[in-house]
């Protein structure tokens, strides 16, 4: 865990040093947050490529047990990774049923 959030204050001490006209994060994630937080003046893309809401983690780890995740981990997911959409300039993904997931999961929560 330490070293994650090593990890993350060292993104963030470089995201405030770039002079960055843009931003793409694959799937929302941490560092996304952290770059929408620190490169202000930047348009902020996120790619969806394979939003998973609870039901999908559910599937997952009934086939493999790494992919479980409690109730109170996925929540956090979705506020934190919530926030990352509703901040981003634009949204993408591959397919039209995903957007009603992104909007249903993370966005109008």
């Amino acid at each position: 865990m330490l070293g994650r959030l090593r990890d993350y204050y060292g993104f963030a001490r470089i995201a405030k040093q770039m002079g960055a006209d843009a931003f793409i994060s694959i799937e929302a994630m941490i560092e996304t947050l952290i770059a929408e937080t620190f490169i202000r003046g930047a348009k902020h893309v996120i790619w969806a490529q394979d939003p998973f809401d609870r039901t999908d983690y559910q599937l997952l780890s009934s086939v493999d047990p790494r992919h479980r995740i409690s109730r109170a981990r996925f929540l956090v997911y979705k506020t934190l990774f919530g926030l990352a959409y509703k901040r981003a300039d634009l949204i993408l993904t591959q397919a039209k049923f995903y957007v009603n997931k992104l909007i249903s999961t993370f966005i109008w929560h």
